[in-house]
């Protein structure tokens, strides 16, 4: 989030979506090149997806996810994919509700394992 402009703006088929209300940001969300190389050029990956609380439960994130959506397939990507935590449970149902599926559960540490947190990795493939 350091630099928005070289991360999610230059790079072809990356992009940066922001939610406003008046002059407040209140959603965002970015879809980038995903971090597995064997999925480079068939998926994107939306990445950084936020709703402030005091906007949530009107549907933005859901906007905010089809606008990946529509985006990966106007530029002939097949997948979208993405990870979140175990405790993010309305995103999960969010994702769940327009069709992504989970595909692996990741511990990215030892720390993590022991405490048996859990990052959910999920995949949306993109019909024509």
């Amino acid at each position: 989030m350091q630099n928005i402009r070289q991360t999610y703006l230059e790079p072809k088929d990356c992009c940066f979506w922001v939610v406003e209300s008046g002059k407040e940001a209140v959603g965002m969300v970015a879809a980038v090149h995903p971090e597995d190389p064997a999925q480079r050029g068939s998926a994107l990956e939306l990445k950084r997806m936020s709703v402030e609380k005091a906007h949530r439960g009107r549907g933005l994130s859901k906007a905010l996810t089809w606008t990946v959506l529509r985006f990966a397939r106007e530029r002939g990507y097949k997948e979208v994919v993405l990870c979140t935590s175990m405790a993010q449970l309305t995103a999960q149902r969010v994702y769940e509700g327009l069709g992504f599926r989970r595909v692996r559960v990741v511990c990215p540490s030892l720390v993590t394992k022991l405490v048996e947190f859990h990052i959910y990795c999920y995949c949306y493939e993109i019909t024509e």
